[in-house]
């Protein structure tokens, strides 16, 4: 045992070895560790067992500091002795220094967790992955992560951020510190020109783009208010641009009118056969050769139907005049090979500047359109719906719950019908009757 000095403190010198010095003061050693470091511990038997508690750091100046030593701090000699004889009362009354000192630092360390995981990207992907991901039948889990600004990818457990999206511009910010003028501000640019990081599908001012904003971050802070992670919602006094019930139909002019306004690429003939079908844009951008039978027939998977369900649309002859090979690809829509056709914001831009239809449009009216005037040609309702594959009226009935007709015969009729008045609008003559695909290049 050796009584310590504060000159020898300083004059010890590291060697190959890390070297302890045990101090006249019981249990009380210097630590100088192979790099010259120094500190203090305290080593002590409890239960049979020993254990180390590490003081602090040497400091070997000499000059004592204000106040009371505490674990963790830089300690002089005279200072290590005053902490090590407490640690020692502390024990008589039955207190475990050690013990708390791990309580302490688990402690800390929830408080850092606790303290990323509030932070704007974190508490995001903790949303999407535990509220929305795993919530059954939501199939627009996506969607709203991409609104916040996250891109999850299938074979990356972590999202990536995206580039100048949500979470990335908040990446570091705690959620508790986002305000109500923060969050208007980003729904007020959703709006006017794009939800951050993506590039807007169409120009100008959307409602659309407001009310998915709203719904990402309103749902995300209600969370967040249940889990008591934030003590009120930004999100309070956001007015969502009612979507309202659509009942636009284009009549006959205007439906002439966009069809000659279409051209023969991809994208145009994407729009007339929509005007053809009912069927969906996703859909119908979406078609594949494997996809279609040289019957007429184009079935479409569950997969890539909104309602899950599969689909088979008995393709009129106008229609199937529209499809092309475009290459040794099984996209019949495409113009890289790899992908479906895209760009639809910006035809859209372009058709209304040349078009200026006297009231607003969308590319979803056409199926809007397709359903009216078939009711007005005298085709059955549930006909027009399995045409259309709309999940509801005769669908959702007892008799539809029981019914799974495909109505493949009635429905070939009915679009075959509905061809030929399309043709007499826009040629103002009889229709032909095409039996066969055509298969040429595009």
């Amino acid at each position: 045992m050796t009584t310590l000095t504060t000159a020898a403190v300083r004059n010890y010198k590291p060697g190959r070895k890390r070297r302890e010095v045990l101090d006249s003061t019981p249990g009380l050693y210097l630590v100088i560790q192979t790099s010259g470091h120094k500190s203090w511990a305290l080593r002590y038997k409890r239960g049979g067992k020993r254990y180390k508690l590490t003081l602090g750091t040497c400091d070997a100046s000499g000059k004592e500091l204000a106040g009371e030593p505490a674990i963790g701090g830089h300690l002089t000699l005279p200072a290590a002795r005053r902490l090590a004889s407490e640690v020692h009362r502390q024990r008589a009354m039955g207190r475990d220094p050690v013990a708390e000192r791990k309580q302490e630092r688990h402690r800390r360390t929830l408080v850092a967790q606790d303290a990323q995981r509030t932070k704007f990207a974190l508490a995001a992907q903790d949303y999407i992955e535990q509220q929305c991901r795993d919530k059954k039948g939501n199939r627009t889990w996506r969607k709203i992560a991409l609104t916040l600004g996250l891109d999850f990818q299938e074979d990356n457990p972590v999202p990536l951020l995206i580039k100048g999206g949500l979470a990335e511009r908040w990446q570091d910010r705690p959620v508790s510190e986002i305000t109500r003028r923060d969050v208007h501000a980003v729904v007020d640019e959703a709006r006017a020109t794009a939800i951050p990081g993506r590039a807007p599908r169409t120009r100008g001012s959307s409602g659309a783009r407001e009310r998915e904003m709203i719904n990402a971050l309103s749902g995300m802070f209600k969370r967040l208010l249940k889990r008591e992670l934030v003590d009120s919602l930004p999100t309070v006094g956001l007015e969502r641009e009612p979507s309202g019930k659509r009942e636009r139909v284009l009549d006959d002019d205007e439906l002439q009118k966009l069809w000659k306004a279409c051209d023969d690429g991809p994208l145009g003939r994407v729009i007339k056969l929509m005007m053809l079908t009912g069927e969906r844009r996703g859909e119908v951008a979406g078609m594949r050769w494997s996809e279609l039978s040289e019957d007429g027939t184009w079935t479409i998977p569950g997969e890539r139907t909104k309602n899950k369900r599969l689909h088979i649309v008995p393709l009129p002859g106008l229609a199937r005049k529209l499809i092309k090979v475009n290459g040794d690809t099984d996209l019949v829509f495409t113009t890289n090979r790899r992908n479906p056709v895209s760009g639809f914001g910006n035809l859209k831009y372009r058709l209304d500047a040349r078009l200026k239809f006297a009231k607003p449009w969308r590319f979803h009216d056409l199926r809007h359109t397709v359903v009216t005037d078939m009711a007005e040609l005298g085709v059955q309702p549930h006909i027009i719906e399995a045409v259309v594959n709309h999940a509801s009226g005769h669908k959702e009935k007892i008799a539809g719950h029981y019914n799974h007709a495909k109505y493949t015969e009635p429905k070939r009729v009915a679009l075959e019908r509905w061809a030929a008045h399309v043709e007499e609008i826009i040629s103002k003559r009889a229709s032909e009757n095409v039996t066969e695909f055509a298969r040429v290049r595009a």
